[in-house]
Parts: structure tokens; C-alpha cells; sequence
């Protein structure tokens, strides 16, 4: 009566709630309806019948206050019932009892459905379990399944409607909760965002199951041998063995069948569908069940109602056990319920073929229910050990890609460091009188700095120093854009501020907001040892005096490239190199170098380095200043790429 009640109460709310919800704008056809209809009333009838004569199987156990059952069927109920309510309160004006489409249907994602997608059905079979236990009646149980087997009809084609009409938002939501009942436990063909599809997963898995078949077919052989000992120790009951070598012989040709299609996508490099495993599932964990069922027909060696406690029983652990191999909740949820439901079966077949027999009362009638129901639960357990397992590979498997994708990236970023190292000049200019050297160490793979120098056919050489805001791929390719458009207008003969303002111009096309590119640009002419030297941001510039003994700091003629500034009026200068002249193109990398107590090199120190040092040739100058560097950032991570250009006249 108590569920009665409940169920009573249950409908009342929902015959009121139902006045306010919104118009249908599509329903599913008559002949939907009956599919799932039909099982639904069936299973009421079947679960609220009370009337001992219109039993089909008749009661299992006393359904009286005494009984410790009753309790967690009476708990089962209730909270079935009261999810069921909260699910029913956040779904609103779009509930209607038949698969329907309101007007304005929206995806609901808060309350119970941030958990399970259809938590009106979770909460009603939770209810409707509960119920079973509490009429106590092998027909309760049966009318379990069959709305069990409605909903899930009904899901699915709930499921087809609202993915076809709400499209990306209700498969968004499919990817966000992959629980279609179940929580925590994927639903057969959900869009789940945690799946695994890997091949070399696919490749691991039908390892697995080669394995697993293989051993199972060993332990078939065992066991046939076994009984073939035992018939010759025992002839007396070389029949029972006889059977037993049959049922094992079987099971090991249904395993080969299997052993050869997963052999057969192996060596094609395919996969097995899904159905294929569910069904292989369904049916293995049904083979303890035909088992049982000759145990319980044979009277001489167990009889009926002795062989359902026999240790043959341990053989569905064995198989539930094994489905957690595949990694799926699903297949162990259906590896559960398959023996719950063969080993119910055989149980209603004992009963019904045996209601009198002497070991009836071997063991309490609910002592077999208590199997079953175990055996579900057992499957459930796998299905959360499995869930768990899965997680961890989808973990390893998403690290793995990762680190593939950064092993890639870090391949692509060495190769992008080979080609701009291949663009930087590979010997300094011989120029008569002059001595000449380059240097540039990046920070990252890539640096964002380059320098160059081309010789004209006059006998010229033009010398080029940038450096891009920012690191990686994008300012390296910047700047390298940068040294071909200069290479390609130094051929014009223009001169130096004209040539950089087309390359300013370019930049400033190429380039997003915020980026930009200092640079500095020299023209030496070794015949008449007069430079001209123009800078767009790339400063200061260091030119040691010979004459004076002094270092004097060049400021740049222009902003940098790209932010369109360029003032055109201004003019490169002309600088008349004396013997022991000398001209330091550098990059901010050497002067804005930190130490450890965040103190910068500076411009001054740069500056009196060269001057200690002005009577080094170049690329020993160069090696000088970068010592320097190194020394004074007490060994702090190189923030920014260093570059430097040294041009000399000899003296």
C-alpha cells in the first residue's frame, strides 16, 4: 500500500503540472507510441497487481513490516519518487507524457539534468525497482523489465527527435553529460567528448580480446579434458561428463569465432562495431545460464534448486569480470544484467517445471532473487571499475597526444631554427681595410633577430639588424619577411630612408596590431670609408671614436617598422670612418640583460666594455661583450635573443 501511495501522489502532481505545460509543435506517431506504450502498461499491471489468483509466478517472500526487505525497497521508492519530482520541476512546461517537441523547447541543463539527460526515467525505474521489491512477486520483477525495456525505446527515440530539432545545442549537451540514465556511465552512442579513438588503443583492445579469447578457449580445453578424466575414472555418470565435454566444446567454437574476427580486423587494421560486442556480451554471460539449466535437469547429481548455489554461479563473476577489459560502463552493465536476467530465467523455469520438488525448500526462495540481484549489481561495479580504468586511459591517451603534438611542435621549431640559422650569413664580407663580424644566439628555438650584410656589384655593402616584438613562430617569420624585403630593395640603389620606408610600408600591411620590428640599416663604402647609417627603433647604436678615445650613443632616425610613422623627412646620415673607427650594430638583448637582483646591463656598461676592448678585432669584440652578458645575468634564463653586427676599420 505504501507504494500504492506514493505512486498515487506521484500522479496527482503530475495531472496538475501537466494543465500548464506549453503547445506541442511535433509528436512521434501513433505507432510510436504503442512501442513504448504497450511494455508501459504492462509493467504496471504487472508490478501493482495484488490479487494472489492473477499472479503469473506468484509471491517470493513475506512483504510484511518484519521483513528487513521491505526497508530498502520502501527507500528505493522514495527517493526514486522524489528525483523524479525535482527532475520534473527544472523540465517545466516542456514535460509532456508522449516524446513531443513544445514550443520554445530549450535544452535544460541545471538540477538533476547536469547529471543524466532523462532523469525522469532514472527516477521512475529507481521507483519502480523499489516497488518490485516491496510487492515482493516474481511478476513485479518482470514488470521492472518491461519498463526498463520502454524507456529505453523511449530514450532513444527522444533522443533522435531532440538531436534532429535542436541540432549543435542538444549535441553540445550530449558531449557536456554523456549519461543517458546512468550516471557516470556513457550511454550506447553518445557524443561523449571523453572517447577513445586511438588506433593504437583500437590496436591495444583487440589485443585484449585476442588474449581473452585464447584463454578462455585454454580453460574450455582444461575443462574438456577434465571430464574426459573424470568419465573414464567415473563411468558410472560418464553421461554427466559427456554433457559437460559438449557445453565446454561449444563454448569454445563460439570462442573461436570470435578469436577469428578480431583476428580478421587486426590484420585488416579495422575495427569491430560496437553491436558486435554488445551482443558477444549478451550472449556469453548467457552460457553459464544453459549451464545451470543441465545441472538443474540432471536429478541424480544436483537436481533442481541445488545447482542455482552451485559454485557454477562463480562462472558469471568470471565473465562480468572479463567485460571490464573492453573499457566499456555499457558492456559491463550488459554483462550484469545478461546473468541477472539467465540466472533469473533459469530460476522461473525451476519454479515453474519443479514447484513440488524435495529440494524446493533446499534454500530460501529469495536466497535466488538475492543471486540475481547481485549479479546486476556486480555488473554495475564493473561498470564503475571499468569508468574508472577508461578515465585513466583517456588521460594517458590525451598526454600521449599532447606530447606528440609538442614533440611535432618542437621538430617544426628546430627545423624553423635550421632554416633561419641558414639565412645568416655563413662568412663575414672581405673588405679591404675593414674587418667585419656577426653574431646572434637566440633565446627560443626561434629567434626573432637577424642581421645581414649583402656586397653590391659598386663594391658596397649594405649591412641589415632587426628585431621583432615578442617570441616564436610569428615574429620569426616577421623577421625573416623583413631580410628579404630589404635584400630585394637594396638592388634599386635607393637610398637608405627610402629603402626603408617600403619596407615599413610592407611591414605595416603584414603585420597585426601591436607588432612591430626595429631595424637599422648601413651602407659602407670601403673606397671613399664613408658609412651611412639609418635606424627605425633599432637603438642606440654604439660608434667608437678613434680620434676622441670615446663611445657615442646613435639614436634612431625613425619608429619602428610596421606602426605607420614614418616621417619621410628625415635623412640617413653620413659617418667618415678614421682608422680605429668602429660602428656596433646591437639588439636590446645585450644592454636590457637582467642579473639576479633585476638590475639591467645598461647602455653605460655595454659601452665601456667596447671601449676596454676597441683594440680586439671584431669577432673577438663580439665574444668579449658576450662573455659579459653571460657573466652579468649570474646565470638567469636569456630573456631576448642577442644580436651584433661589429664593423671596423683597420687601423
Amino acid at each position: 500500500m505504501a507504494a500504492l501511495w506514493g505512486w498515487f501522489a506521484l500522479f496527482a502532481f503530475w495531472l496538475v503540472t501537466a494543465l500548464f505545460a506549453r503547445k506541442t509543435k511535433s509528436s512521434e506517431s501513433i505507432v510510436g507510441r504503442l512501442s513504448h506504450g504497450l511494455p508501459m502498461y504492462a509493467a504496471y499491471y504487472l508490478v501493482f497487481n495484488r490479487h494472489r489468483h492473477f499472479l503469473i509466478f506468484g509471491e517470493l517472500y513475506d512483504t510484511q513490516w518484519k521483513n528487513w526487505i521491505v526497508y530498502p525497497g520502501l527507500l528505493l521508492l522514495a527517493a526514486g519518487l522524489g528525483f523524479t519530482v525535482w527532475a520534473r520541476v527544472y523540465l517545466g512546461r516542456y514535460w509532456s507524457g508522449m516524446i513531443t517537441l513544445k514550443e520554445g523547447h530549450k535544452v535544460i541543463d541545471t538540477g538533476p539534468y547536469r547529471f543524466v539527460r532523462h532523469p525522469i526515467y532514472t527516477g521512475w525505474l529507481a521507483a519502480m525497482f523499489g516497488s518490485a521489491i516491496l510487492a515482493g512477486t516474481l511478476d513485479a520483477f518482470l514488470g521492472f523489465e518491461l519498463i526498463t525495456l520502454a524507456f529505453v525505446i523511449k530514450l532513444y527515440r527522444e533522443e533522435r527527435m531532440l538531436s534532429t530539432e535542436l541540432g549543435e545545442e542538444y549535441r553540445r549537451y550530449m558531449k557536456k553529460v554523456p549519461s543517458a540514465l546512468v550516471p557516470m556511465v556513457s550511454s550506447v552512442g553518445s557524443d561523449t567528448k571523453q572517447t577513445i579513438q586511438s588506433e593504437a588503443f583500437n590496436k591495444a583492445s583487440l589485443g585484449s580480446e585476442r588474449y581473452r579469447a585464447i584463454g578462455l578457449l585454454c580453460i574450455c580445453a582444461a575443462f574438456i579434458l577434465m571430464d574426459a578424466v573424470n568419465a573414464m575414472v567415473d563411468p558410472g555418470n560418464v553421461h554427466s561428463y559427456v554433457a559437460g565435454m559438449f557445453y565446454w566444446a561449444g563454448l569454445a567454437v563460439y570462442e573461436s569465432i570470435l578469436l577469428v574476427v578480431t583476428l580478421h580486423a587486426q590484420w585488416t587494421e579495422g575495427r569491430v562495431r560496437p553491436w558486435v560486442w554488445a551482443i558477444n556480451t549478451a550472449i556469453k554471460c548467457l552460457l553459464p545460464s544453459l549451464a545451470l539449466l543441465g545441472l538443474t535437469a540432471d536429478k541424480a547429481y544436483l537436481g533442481p534448486y541445488r545447482a542455482l548455489v552451485s559454485s557454477v554461479v562463480l562462472i558469471y563473476c568470471f565473465f562480468i569480470i572479463l567485460s571490464t577489459l573492453r573499457l566499456s560502463p555499457v558492456m559491463c552493465v550488459i554483462s550484469g544484467f545478461s546473468s541477472a536476467a539467465g540466472y533469473a530465467a533459469v530460476f522461473l523455469f525451476t519454479l515453474y517445471a519443479a514447484p513440488n520438488s524435495k529440494y524446493r525448500h533446499f534454500m530460501p526462495d529469495r536466497t535466488f532473487i538475492t543471486n540475481a540481484i547481485l549479479l546486476g549489481g556486480a555488473g554495475v561495479l564493473a561498470a564503475a571499475v571499468a569508468w574508472q580504468i577508461r578515465q585513466h586511459v583517456i588521460a594517458a591517451l590525451a598526454e600521449a597526444e599532447t606530447r606528440r603534438k609538442l614533440d611535432r611542435i618542437e621538430f617544426d621549431l628546430r627545423t624553423a631554427r635550421d632554416i633561419q640559422t641558414g639565412l645568416l650569413p655563413k662568412h663575414p664580407p672581405k673588405i679591404a681595410g675593414y674587418d667585419v663580424a656577426g653574431f646572434s644566439e637566440p633565446a627560443d628555438q626561434t629567434g626573432v633577430d637577424f642581421y645581414d650584410w649583402l656586397e653590391m656589384p659598386d663594391g658596397r655593402v649594405m649591412f641589415t639588424i632587426a628585431d621583432a616584438t615578442g617570441h616564436g613562430i610569428g615574429p620569426a617569420l616577421l623577421v625573416t619577411a623583413c631580410r628579404a624585403y630589404f635584400r630585394a630593395l637594396a638592388s634599386h640603389d635607393d637610398p637608405l630612408e627610402s629603402i626603408t620606408a617600403q619596407v615599413d610600408a610592407l611591414i605595416a600591411a603584414d603585420v597585426p596590431n601591436g607588432r612591430f620590428i626595429t631595424a637599422a640599416i648601413a651602407l659602407l663604402d670601403p673606397h671613399g670609408n664613408r658609412l651611412s647609417l639609418y635606424s627605425a627603433g633599432q637603438g642606440p647604436l654604439l660608434l667608437y671614436n678613434a680620434a676622441k678615445d670615446c663611445i657615442e650613443t646613435i639614436e634612431p632616425d625613425q619608429p619602428p617598422l610596421g606602426i605607420s610613422a614614418f616621417d619621410g623627412d628625415s635623412r640617413a646620415r653620413v659617418i667618415d670612418l678614421a682608422p680605429g673607427d668602429m660602428l656596433a650594430l646591437v639588439t636590446d638583448g645585450f644592454f636590457e640583460c637582467c642579473n639576479g637582483a633585476g638590475e639591467m646591463l645598461g647602455t653605460r656598461r655595454l659601452s665601456e666594455s667596447i671601449h676596454r676592448n676597441q683594440m680586439l678585432d671584431s669577432a673577438e669584440l663580439i665574444g668579449r661583450l658576450h662573455r659579459e652578458v653571460i657573466d652579468f645575468s649570474q646565470g638567469m634564463p636569456q630573456a631576448d635573443d642577442i644580436t651584433a653586427v661589429v664593423i671596423k676599420r683597420k687601423r
